[in-house]
């Protein structure tokens, strides 16, 4: 879930049975929930974020495997496109919008929990440009701590 101009978006997830590509919008104004436009791929475990005027599914899991396809919803046209993947697949991520970019990690150094040692920056440039670039880090950084 994430907070989108003055909206609360579930964004897919499972029904207990199926991954899902479904997608709500909350409006506290009329304590309402909406369906708007589904994603075109089943999601569980996706990461969301919102860059600019849209909102990001990033990754997931189909139900069967991970994955490391985006995509990105445009609440004026109530349509999703699909955006450059990443180059590995992941679900479960963790997602951060910093300095026009959104950034995605994965678990990765041996017993730290929720600590990451890749991290995947996400820059939206021309079509022809793969915006994902990964840095691999010398040490291990705690993207979300509670």
């Amino acid at each position: 879930m994430l907070i989108f101009f003055r909206f609360m978006y579930a964004v897919g997830g499972q029904d207990g049975v199926s991954c899902l590509n479904i997608v709500e919008k909350y409006d506290p104004r009329e304590n309402r929930w909406t369906r708007v436009a589904s994603m075109s791929t089943r999601r569980l475990g996706v990461g969301v974020a919102v860059l600019d005027d849209g909102l990001y599914a990033i990754g997931g899991s189909d139900g069967t495997s991970p994955l490391n396809t985006v995509e990105k919803y445009d609440p004026k046209a109530n349509r999703w496109a699909q955006v450059a993947p990443m180059g590995t697949r992941r679900k479960h991520l963790g997602v951060a919008v910093f300095q026009d970019r959104i950034y995605s990690g994965r678990r990765g150094c041996a017993g730290m929990a929720g600590a990451v040692s890749k991290i995947f920056a996400f820059q939206p440039q021309g079509p022809q440009f793969n915006p994902w670039l990964c840095q691999d880090l010398n040490i291990c950084v705690t993207l979300f701590s509670a």
